[in-house]
């Protein structure tokens, strides 16, 4: 055996098993390493180091991170006391004049929703407000003057027959023309700030019940007053 074929399997066996007792001695001039070419990089590695080299980590002290969470607890708490708040008002100043199938206020994500059903506002299939409607309007344009700092959306609905006037070729331009004639009673009170509301018709395109059945049409024939609310999730730390 030469004797760099002896090196190699002292090298290999002593990677196994420790040193050789007794290994024979030989001589060999310069060594394996320098014989042998160092390698090249591989492009995985080089990738890999310039992607460690370009990775930046960012701490956040737990101690900041905490009191930031409880600023939005905070918020959120406030928050739904003030849409709790105003809920109750709508409820308690609707109740002398509607009857509970005419009206709800429900607490949803976007914020305090108001529901009329249409009967409670307009003949059927028309958009005009009487005075009996411009009476309730009134009542809830009272009460939104207390949360000045809220945007309001007005809403119209309908079920998905299809309207049989002149005036409305579809049901878009009798949701509309309702949601907007809404909005110019609520701003009949001059104390409302127009800039925070605007008007939107869905027609027949957000069901809340049934268009197989005339309890669910009459359910989606409404109008919709959205108090908007930021939405905040609370945290927890």
């Amino acid at each position: 055996m030469s004797n760099l074929d002896v090196k190699k399997y002292e090298a290999f066996f002593e990677g196994l098993n420790g040193p050789i007792d007794n290994a024979g001695e030989g001589t060999l001039e310069g060594s394996v390493e320098e014989a042998l070419p160092p390698p090249s990089p591989s492009p995985l590695t080089e990738a890999a180091e310039d992607s460690d080299a370009a990775t930046t980590t960012t701490t956040i002290p737990v101690g900041d991170e905490c009191e930031d969470q409880e600023l939005e607890n905070e918020l959120f708490r406030v928050t739904l006391e003030e849409a709790e708040a105003l809920a109750q008002q709508l409820d308690d100043a609707l109740s002398v004049h509607l009857d509970e199938s005419d009206y709800s206020v429900d607490l949803e994500q976007r914020g305090v929703v108001l529901r009329l059903a249409d009967n409670a506002l307009f003949a059927s299939g028309e958009a005009d407000i009487d005075e009996v409607a411009q009476g309730v309007l009134a009542v809830v344009a009272e009460v939104l003057v207390g949360h000045p700092g809220n945007d309001v959306e007005v809403e119209g609905h309908t079920d998905n027959r299809p309207t049989s006037t002149a005036r409305f070729a579809t049901n878009w331009e009798l949701s509309s023309a309702r949601a907007t004639n809404v909005l110019r009673e609520l701003l009949a009170d001059a104390e409302l700030e127009p800039a925070r509301f605007a008007a939107v018709g869905r027609a027949d395109t957000i069901p809340r019940g049934d268009n197989d059945s005339e309890e669910g049409r009459a359910e989606n024939r409404r109008t919709e007053i959205v108090v908007m609310f930021p939405e905040t999730v609370a945290a927890t730390c």
